[in-house]
């Protein structure tokens, strides 16, 4: 793994209002990722509110151990933008970086695109819909892993250990959105 800046790491925030499954995504992808035997950093931030105050995924995986946070991320992800901007302090972006966002969610907040980062519209919401079961975390999970070129077998495979036991229906729902993500 090594981002556009040679860098031999790459840092991620996922972001969305509480209960948008960011911090399920974040978990499922380190998860995924340590399996693959890279290294991987993760914290997290949150608003006061539980379900539907904003909510942040910090996360750096690496092929070697990291101690802290990157200087700016690599990639945002955001599922939705309710109160994502009281975190902008917290997530530096540059013009390397990548904001991916759902169209229906609205405007990408200014103190984001003051960064210069690229822009990429992903309709996680629409694509969710058309799979019964899908869910808008599980295409942004997919998405992310297209995005730096991670194996989405390594994805299905912890969602499998993760969801089969609840329900075999979530787990497949939650693959085909991976997938569709991913695509």
């Amino acid at each position: 793994m090594t981002t556009s800046s040679g860098s031999r790491s790459v840092s991620i925030a996922m972001c969305g209002s509480g209960g948008a499954g960011v911090m399920t995504a974040a978990n499922m992808f380190l998860d995924a990722a340590t399996a693959a035997g890279f290294y991987a950093l993760f914290s997290r931030s949150s608003g006061p509110q539980i379900r539907g105050g904003e909510a942040a995924a910090l996360v750096r995986l690496a092929v070697e151990p990291v101690s802290s946070v990157d200087d700016t991320f690599d990639i945002m992800l955001a599922i939705d933008w309710q109160g994502v901007q009281r975190f902008a302090a917290e997530l530096p972006l540059s013009a390397s970086s990548v904001i991916i966002c759902d169209p229906s969610a609205g405007d990408v907040p200014e103190a984001f695109v003051k960064s210069g980062a690229r822009i990429a519209q992903l309709p996680m919401k629409d694509l969710a819909k058309a799979i019964p079961g899908g869910r808008p975390n599980m295409i942004a999970l997919g998405a992310v892993a297209a995005l730096i070129g991670f194996p989405v077998a390594q994805l299905t495979e912890v969602l499998g250990k993760s969801l089969k036991k609840k329900r075999a229906a979530a787990f497949e729902a939650s693959v085909a959105a991976v997938k569709s993500g991913a695509e």
